[in-house]
């Protein structure tokens, strides 16, 4: 005996299988393919018997679109016309008359304002003179932590971070003081 190992029966029978198919497909793949002479004769005798089909199918076309564009300028005029009317006839007619009524409560009531107006400017008495005490607070607190700033600046006994804390404190009193003369 051998020391190669025999194909089974069954092998066999699936290689025998898989020649026939392949034999199968090669021969019904010559017949479904035939050659390019013979493709482009039958193209163009194809070609030539669909020519008028074609024409009329595009003189078709041509008419269709030409109805279509008539269709979509008509539905156009109608939908403008048809918005117009709905602008015109619902929102524009009510609220020009709600605009008419609320202009002519406006003008009464701006009317009637500048009467109001009028007659406190001739009852009205001489103005009271301006409240100082705002002006002390300010001053106060100011000169308090001024003078606390000062001396940690001109002192030299605190450190780098102190400093630095006194110098905004400067700052903010210069900052407050030019904003309130500004305005």
């Amino acid at each position: 005996m051998s020391t190669t190992s025999r194909l089974p029966l069954w092998g066999w029978i699936a290689a025998l299988v898989t020649v026939a198919m392949m034999l199968v497909t090669f021969a019904a793949s010559r017949r479904a393919v035939p050659s390019v002479w013979t493709t482009q004769h039958e193209y163009a005798e194809r070609m030539a018997r669909m020519a008028p089909q074609a024409e009329r199918a595009a003189g078709q076309l041509d008419s269709v679109r030409g109805r279509i564009g008539r269709w979509e300028e008509s539905v156009r005029t109608q939908r403008d016309a048809a918005v117009r009317s709905y602008v015109r006839d619902s929102l524009v007619g009510p609220a020009a008359a709600e605009l008419a009524r609320a202009e002519s409560t406006l003008r009464a009531l701006g009317d009637s304002i500048a009467a109001a107006g009028r007659e406190a400017a001739a009852n009205a008495g001489p103005e009271p003179p301006a409240d100082s005490k705002p002006l002390v607070i300010k001053l106060i607190v100011t000169a308090v932590l001024g003078l606390a700033a000062l001396y940690v600046v001109l002192s030299g006994e605190y450190d780098q971070e102190t400093r630095k804390w006194a110098f905004s404190v400067l700052s903010l009193i210069a900052g407050v003081w030019i904003g309130s003369a500004t305005s």
